[in-house]
């Protein structure tokens, strides 16, 4: 089964404005983007069933970092990610991609 969430494009702050909400909050990069890939593995973990095949198409930035994250904590789902831009460029990213296997790349 496919499961596309189709949810309308709105911006509802720019990045200059996300950058200095993160920066006020207090947190890390790290721990938002461990907050922010934990959240998402919880919605697929109640959209899906055990055993199910999950794609992720991968940014290079923290977003992509986010998705990495998510696809970390998703054991019991047949996870498979592709780095569609390229490597991660931040350290935040790089380092949620080393905790994925390899075997998981496509």
């Amino acid at each position: 089964m496919l499961m596309i969430w189709k949810v309308p494009p709105k911006m509802i702050v720019d990045h200059e404005q996300m950058t200095a909400i993160e920066k006020a909050s207090g947190l890390t990069s790290a721990e938002i983007m461990e907050a922010a890939g934990a959240a998402v593995a919880e919605e697929i973990m109640h959209a899906t069933e055990p055993g199910a095949n999950i794609l992720f198409l991968i940014g290079k930035g923290n977003n992509g970092g986010d998705g990495l994250t998510a696809a970390s904590l998703l054991e019991d789902r047949k996870v498979r990610f592709f780095l569609a831009d390229g490597k991660p460029v931040t350290r935040e990213a790089e380092a949620a991609l080393h905790r994925i296997p390899a075997s998981a790349a496509v």
